[in-house]
């Protein structure tokens, strides 16, 4: 699976080396931090990160009151309004039991926030993805992706959602299953997702990943019309189309409008209304990669 390009990284922090606890509680969002703070810097930038020392035979990321679910929403939580408007950073530790990320968030003036607005997140299976749907007053960040490559997780992407609003996808490892759960915890804010292994059933198909292009949906095999394209972009030449039958004469093409700017990968949706049935190809991508296909999505599909 190719994973496509790095992005700036400036203000995303791989907290690998150490354990970052943030114990959740029943009410995860004011849980305080008891953990002296250590510091990271990267170029000018300094985020703090709350480090302890637990007990050998339990890590940060398991313990605590937050259940784990293997489906659907592992959190929803915050204020109806916060002062976090940007994110800020993005790290995680690995432990032999579990992983931790964490997603920090800033004010509108660059300071560490101290609240936020109403989060949720959800694992969506069979199709590989965590999404933590942020607050719609945090619109901005520096960072557009990043390689993640843990045993869990390969790669984390902030997307433009068509509804203006921006999301985190943690990308899973196929065919890796997990029991997930997401929490916030308060002064500063940040949003915290705990993942613990388990039996991948149904098996995890993670999203399809080519230059500039992340395909959630159709997965290859059977299909019917209408057909539902969707995932996220940042095309590198700024066009993007969706075209069936390719290099046919029953050949369909729809151009695809990502959502959002430059900034961050933009949510996209493009159906095929009708179009030829039986053993056929979709690809997504560049119009100009066709011709040499390196940089476009060519799914398998038979069509009904």
């Amino acid at each position: 699976m190719m994973r496509g390009r790095r992005a700036v990284v400036v203000l995303f922090v791989a907290a690998t080396g150490c354990t970052i606890d943030v114990t959740p509680t029943t009410a995860p969002e004011t849980a305080p931090v008891t953990a002296a703070p250590s510091t990271t810097t990267i170029a000018t930038t300094t985020i703090a990160d709350s480090t302890t020392t637990t007990a050998a035979t339990e890590a940060a990321c398991i313990i605590g009151d937050v259940p784990f679910a293997t489906e659907g929403v592992i959190g929803s939580f915050g204020d109806d309004t916060g002062d976090a408007s940007a994110i800020a950073g993005f790290r995680w530790s690995v432990e032999e039991q579990c992983e931790r990320f964490v997603i920090d968030l800033a004010t509108a003036g660059g300071s560490p926030a101290a609240t936020l607005g109403a989060t949720a997140a959800t694992l969506r299976l069979p199709s590989g993805l965590i999404r933590v749907a942020l607050p719609p007053e945090v619109q901005t960040t520096s960072i557009a992706d990043t390689i993640v490559d843990t045993s869990l997780v390969t790669r984390a992407y902030v997307v433009r959602l068509a509804d203006g609003g921006l999301a985190v996808d943690l990308h899973l490892e196929a065919p890796t299953g997990v029991r997930a759960r997401a929490f916030a915890v308060g002064s500063p804010a940040r949003v915290v997702i705990d993942l613990r292994p388990a039996s991948a059933d149904p098996p995890v198909d993670p999203p399809r990943t080519a230059t500039g292009v992340v395909l959630l949906g159709p997965p290859a095999g059977p299909a019917e019309y209408p057909l539902r394209v969707t995932g996220y972009a940042r095309p590198v030449q700024g066009r993007l189309v969706a075209v069936l039958a390719p290099g046919t004469a029953d050949r369909i093409e729809l151009p695809i409008e990502p959502a959002g700017g430059i900034e961050t990968w933009g949510e996209f949706t493009a159906t095929f209304q009708t179009g030829p049935v039986g053993t056929t190809e979709l690809l997504v991508g560049d119009p100009a990669a066709e011709i040499g296909g390196a940089d476009a999505l060519r799914i398998p599909l038979d069509l009904r």
